[in-house]
């Protein structure tokens, strides 16, 4: 239920244009030179992304991202600078302008290809802050619910990993990430790239963002209520359980279950009872109507959640976790170190072929069982896999941003591989850092806990 509201959230963030106010917002706070405006589309991703997730931030940003750049060298008019299509495979039409783009591929000159390389840049730079910021938050994506559900599910007498442990745990490791990929990025690839933009395009720029956001108008009672719900709800998800103080589930009676769930039906609930705009005629229409919710939920999405909550529950129940868990029992010989490394390139590698959500639902429930066996704290394991999840970069099935980046950029699977395996290996040696520090602090992952030993699959035998 907690995928349920944090997606109704984000519908009622996308609904009154809030996301773009943020965008914007971001965007004229840096600087209008590629590097600086590189960093603030990373940073606009992968904000948006901890909280409304990644595919529609993506979805949001590509047509910014080409409204900048068009900006940036006005004197280029180059194929493929629009919104992703999809209805128009197959036609006639959209074969010949396929055709053409092709040719004009071929044809470009010197400067074209250098604007092409530099949107290429931004886009899948833009694509892997989506990505990892969708590592920030429980609700963000269906791998980290995936492994929500299978670690309390595994391990029931474990208190679980809540809203506020996830967060503090992943935040640091995604500034990170997102840092040094942009650093690299400028001192290996951008200075590579003749830049031929001039002061004056680049205030040209400046002004384009600004005449956007004026564009938005003034806040409106509709965003502030909504930004207001969705402040109260990242409150109520925070210090739900805390653990460095008292959270206020404590304030409810023994009896009754309280998770993160709880708090997101409770302001999903309030997004169809607060009116946008209480002193007009129109008062009955509410922040987020049925119609509006109804048309712009991802019902693929909530299938394909519920669909792998159940997969994950019938590889446990068939056994079918133990026998693979067995048949890598040859990894209780390795260190500890090369263990957790194994699973998780593993892990990235199958992400690739499978998706993240499918290879999460498949994966997570024989990493957790094959941890308790070779007596590794199944965290130590479990959440650099988890967390790997985030990190589909390379090809377009992988996930749905870098669907969306490969269709809308015109790009080619060649563009996308080389520097989607650089990024792999920086957000795979982040996450083990952090695993192997903070994650020592937060959850002790170099010890093996008392609840590690007694697991669903001990209670089903």
């Amino acid at each position: 239920m907690i995928g349920l509201g944090g997606i109704l959230v984000a519908i009622a963030v996308e609904h009154c244009n809030l996301h773009q106010r943020i965008a914007l917002r971001v965007l004229l706070s840096v600087g209008t030179t590629p590097r600086w405006l590189m960093l603030g589309f990373m940073m606009t991703s992968s904000t948006l992304s901890m909280w409304i997730g990644p595919t529609p931030t993506v979805a949001m940003m590509i047509p910014i991202v080409d409204a900048v750049l068009k900006e940036l060298d006005n004197s280029i008019d180059l194929p493929g600078f629009d919104t992703p299509t999809p209805d128009r495979e197959g036609s006639e039409l959209g074969d010949s302008t396929e055709a053409l783009n092709v040719l004009h591929i071929e044809c470009q000159t010197p400067q074209e290809q250098n604007v092409r390389k530099l949107r290429n840049v931004m886009m899948l730079t833009m694509c892997y802050a989506a990505n990892v910021g969708g590592a920030g938050t429980l609700p963000a994506t269906a791998p980290n619910l995936v492994f929500k559900f299978v670690l309390e599910d595994l391990y029931p007498s474990f208190g679980g990993v809540s809203f506020t442990t996830w967060m503090v745990f992943n935040t640091p490791g995604i500034i990170l990430c997102v840092g040094i990929i942009w650093f690299l990025t400028v001192f290996f690839v951008l200075r590579k790239i003749p830049q031929t933009s001039t002061h004056e395009q680049q205030s040209q720029v400046k002004n384009f963002i600004r005449l956007k956001y004026k564009e938005l108008g003034s806040w409106t009672f509709h965003q502030i209520s909504v930004i207001v719900l969705f402040t109260i709800l990242a409150i109520l998800w925070l210090f739900r359980n805390p653990e460095f103080m008292k959270g206020w589930e404590t304030l409810i009676p023994v009896n009754t279950k309280i998770d993160d769930a709880t708090s997101t039906l409770l302001v999903g609930t309030l997004l169809f009872i607060v009116p946008a705009n209480p002193w007009h005629k129109s008062a009955r229409i509410p922040l987020l109507d049925w119609k509006t919710a109804e048309a712009k939920m991802p019902w693929g999405v909530l299938l394909l959640i519920g669909g792998g909550f159940s997969l994950a529950e019938g590889v446990q129940k068939s056994g079918l976790s133990t026998w693979l868990g067995g048949q890598l029992g040859f990894l209780e010989n390795f260190p500890e170190i090369v263990v957790v490394l194994f699973l998780s390139c593993f892990m990235l590698v199958f992400i690739e072929i499978a998706g993240n959500t499918a290879a999460a639902t498949i994966i997570l429930p024989v990493i957790g069982d094959l941890a308790s066996k070779v007596h590794i704290n199944p965290l130590a394991v479990m959440l650099p896999a988890a967390i790997s999840c985030s990190f589909a970069f390379m090809f377009p099935v992988s996930s749905g941003p870098t669907a969306l980046v490969f269709e809308g950029a015109k790009m080619k699977i060649k563009d996308m591989i080389l520097p989607g395996i650089i990024a792999k290996i920086i957000c795979l040696l982040v996450t083990l850092l952090m695993v192997n520090t903070l994650g020592v602090v937060m959850f002790h992952v170099n010890t093996f806990p008392d609840w590690a030993n007694n697991t669903h699959v001990d209670h089903l035998s």
